[in-house]
C-alpha cells in the first residue's frame, strides 16, 4: 500500500507540485483534503515523537528511583543492624550496672557486718 499522496502522484507522472491537471471542483476539494491529510499527519508524527521522548524520559526516570529506592533500603537496613547493636550494648551496661550496684549493696552489708564484728571485738 502507498503511504503518500505524493507518491501515488508521481506514479501517475505527476511530478511538478500537487495540481491536478485536470482542476475542477471536485479535484480541487480533493487536493484540499489531501493537503489536510497531510498537515494532520505531520502533526501527529511531532505529537508522537514529543510523547515517545516524553515516555523515554520517564522510564528512565523510573529506573532512576528503583536504584534510588534500592540505595534506601540498604541504608536502611545498616541503620537497623547499628541500631540493634546499640541496643544490644546498652542492655549490657544496664545490666553491669545492675550487678555493680548489687555488688556494692553486698560490699556495704558486709562492711556494716564486720564494722559492728571490729566494734564488738574492740569492746571485748
Amino acid at each position: 500500500m502507498v503511504r503518500d499522496v505524493r507518491e501515488v502522484l508521481k506514479a501517475m507522472g505527476w511530478v511538478e507540485g500537487f495540481n491536478i491537471p485536470v482542476s475542477n471542483s471536485e479535484n480541487q476539494r480533493l487536493e484540499t483534503e489531501i493537503e489536510n491529510f497531510l498537515h494532520q499527519k505531520a502533526e501527529a508524527v511531532v505529537k508522537y515523537e514529543i510523547a515517545k521522548d516524553r515516555l523515554t524520559a520517564l522510564q528512565r526516570n523510573e529506573k532512576l528511583l528503583d536504584e534510588e529506592k534500592n540505595t534506601n533500603q540498604s541504608l536502611i537496613q545498616a541503620l537497623r543492624v547499628n541500631l540493634d547493636s546499640e541496643i544490644l550494648t546498652v542492655r549490657n551496661c544496664e545490666n553491669d550496672f545492675s550487678k555493680m550496684k548489687y555488688d556494692m549493696k553486698i560490699m556495704d552489708n558486709e562492711m556494716m557486718s564486720t564494722g559492728g564484728r571490729i566494734k564488738y571485738v574492740q569492746v571485748c
